[in-house]
């Protein structure tokens, strides 16, 4: 358990430090209003009462925000990050729809350039699970189990160099 706390603290400290730099960066992708909305889901994760769910306020923030990302014609590596860290955010509250939207848009976001994102996992280890799901997800999601395969042969070679160690990790989740 103790290993779980000391986890959480370290994804919850570079999280907020990754948040704020981005809030503050040339890029600015979003707004300091949203950069205190992934904030505070990142601090829920803290909460010892088992209360992680969403106000319908914040909610509604969330799709706001998710949609400005995904509906960009090309995202910037700051937005990478970005749609990477709402994906680990969703699978960590086990937010289903959430994470059904992360599914669905993560397979073209992902080929569009899967070496930022591979290079953006390898530098935020803590945001392979999830991408990796989200992945796996897409497949199950939308029915195209036999593309899983076709996938994998093409992005395992780069996902094992990309990765590292961490690549079995990843290739474990999509298989």
């Amino acid at each position: 358990m103790k290993s779980i706390k000391h986890l959480i603290v370290y994804i919850l400290f570079t999280s907020m430090a990754f948040v704020s730099s981005v809030a503050h960066s040339a890029e600015m992708a979003i707004s300091e209003h949203e950069s205190y909305l992934l904030l505070d889901n990142l601090l829920s994760f803290t909460d010892t009462t088992g209360n992680h769910k969403m106000q319908l306020e914040q909610y509604k923030e969330w799709g706001k925000l998710y949609r400005k990302l995904v509906n960009q014609k090309r995202m910037t590596k700051t937005d990478l990050k970005l749609f990477l860290l709402m994906g680990f955010i969703a699978d960590e509250r086990t937010k289903i729809e959430p994470q059904e939207e992360i599914a669905k848009d993560i397979m073209p976001v992902f080929t569009a350039q899967p070496t930022i994102i591979l290079n953006l996992l390898k530098e935020l280890p803590f945001l392979i699970g999830s991408t990796c799901n989200s992945l796996n997800s897409y497949f199950e999601l939308t029915s195209k189990g036999d593309e899983k395969q076709q996938f994998i042969r093409k992005y395992e070679g780069e996902i094992t160099a990309t990765l590292g160690k961490d690549a079995p990790q990843c290739l474990a989740k999509i298989k």
